[in-house]
């Protein structure tokens, strides 16, 4: 059977976020140990670089509401002393 680049991306991206073993992957999918191997070799860097890109993109859209949630607590000083 031959599996969409997307899935083995799925697969490894379980990996790096379990950290479930080759051995337990291959007992739940019957995806063999050696295949799953490969395409953690093949697909960990870029799923790695995936997420940071987007650990990244989350971070910096945080700061903005935090900045966008100051900006209306403290206001831009109109009417503070009327």
């Amino acid at each position: 059977m031959r599996y969409k680049e997307n899935f083995k991306k799925g697969m490894v991206r379980l990996i790096i976020s379990t950290g479930i073993s080759y051995k337990k992957l291959s007992e739940l999918t019957t995806i063999s140990q050696p295949t799953l191997k490969k395409w953690d070799d093949e697909y960990r860097q870029e799923c790695l670089d995936e997420k940071k890109r987007e650990t990244e993109r989350l971070k910096k859209q945080e700061e903005e509401s935090m900045r966008c949630t100051a900006w209306h607590q403290y206001g831009s000083g109109a009417g503070r002393f009327e």
